[in-house]
């Protein structure tokens, strides 16, 4: 075997990447990190534009998928109160705080109403899509992810996720919605802004560290790229895009609103799998 004389390859050899995210079991982890973020998105944008039955999609999908997901991603289910033990310390455990929390305050809120717990309801939801971002953020080893923009970027998926599937289900299922115009103005102005996010984060992953910029080389130039060109770039950001302007300016049909959604809750799942799939280990030199 060629021995390696350059930085590159010498770092290449003594790193590798991180499989504990996305190979097996763990793929259910991802659908609970996918689905806690679009339950979450969907709640906020829920109360926002005053929609009933949004509220309950939102917490039946944080409830059923994302807590049907964490068990199923347990080799021992039956023991998953132990992750309630260290939320002094761990990300993970306060992580699940935040989806009872959630649960138990959004359907308070469905239930009930009132300006308290609509604020106590949100104020879950966003630690629900926020905290994910943090426990990647604690992964010291992986560069990629120790970035602090990586939670905001998840809280920007997550709402963009929420308008996406609001717009989606209300095209099939029609609800009074108490200011649908903010759909469509929204809709663009987020799309973009998760784009101009994923961009910084690149750029500065790129010149940050020697591992970081690994990831991001095999993100967009590797073997990744293809799947994060058509899945992120393309389904996640273009097509909705141009369907969401051009819907609001009534060159497409408002049912057109359907596709932008579909195309960008497809999108948004690919994104956390990227992030998730690129994250390499820091040489030990």
């Amino acid at each position: 075997m060629r021995r390696s004389t350059g930085v590159r390859d010498e770092f290449i050899v003594r790193s590798k990447f991180q499989r504990d995210w996305i190979e097996g079991r763990a793929l259910w982890l991802l659908a609970a990190i996918y689905l806690g973020g679009v339950g979450g998105g969907l709640f906020i944008v829920s109360v926002l534009v005053s929609w009933q039955i949004g509220l309950l999609v939102a917490v039946g999908i944080t409830a059923i998928g994302k807590g049907g997901a964490h068990l199923l991603f347990l080799t021992r289910p039956l023991s998953f109160w132990r992750i309630f033990w260290r939320p002094q310390t761990s990300w993970i455990s306060r992580g699940i705080y935040f989806v009872f929390l959630f649960i138990i305050s959004g359907l308070a809120y469905y239930f009930i109403g009132g300006v308290t717990l609509m604020v106590i309801s949100v104020f879950f939801a966003f630690c629900l899509i926020i905290y994910t971002g943090f426990v990647l953020l604690a992964s010291r080893p992986i560069a990629f992810w120790n970035n602090p923009l990586l939670p905001i970027l998840f809280v920007s998926i997550s709402l963009a996720s929420g308008i996406s599937l609001t717009e989606t289900i209300h095209i099939f299922f029609a609800q009074d919605i108490s200011n649908p115009e903010l759909l469509k103005v929204a809709g663009p102005w987020v799309v973009s802004i998760t784009a101009l996010l994923i961009l910084v984060y690149l750029v500065g992953n790129f010149f940050s560290s020697i591992a970081a910029k690994e990831s991001v080389i095999y993100l967009v130039k590797g073997q990744l790229a293809p799947f994060f060109y058509t899945g992120v770039v393309l389904l996640g950001i273009i097509l909705p895009l141009i369907t969401l302007i051009c819907a609001y300016f009534e060159v497409l049909p408002s049912s057109a609103l359907a596709v932008a959604g579909i195309s960008e809750l497809v999108g948004a799942f690919i994104l956390r799998y990227s992030i998730l799939k690129a994250g390499i280990y820091s040489p030990v030199v």
